[in-house]
């Protein structure tokens, strides 16, 4: 998906391993970071799944799997 088909509404995650959470609860940032042989970032559209939060993020984790 480009950019600009993304609806303004919607919403995009990226699954963060535990590993890389910080201790205050924030990402340590480098999952955020395009690695050597990656052109973009694998993220999530999470609206596809449903519009209950809950059920969109644990469907991501499922997902990430």
């Amino acid at each position: 998906m480009t950019q600009g088909n993304l609806p303004t509404d919607d919403q995009i995650v990226r699954n963060v391993k535990p590993s890389m959470i910080q201790d205050d609860g924030s990402p340590d940032g480098s999952e955020f970071r395009l690695r050597s042989n990656e052109n973009e970032l694998s993220v999530k559209w999470i609206e596809v799944l449903g519009q209950e939060k809950a059920r969109q993020l644990a469907e991501v984790r499922l997902l990430c799997r």
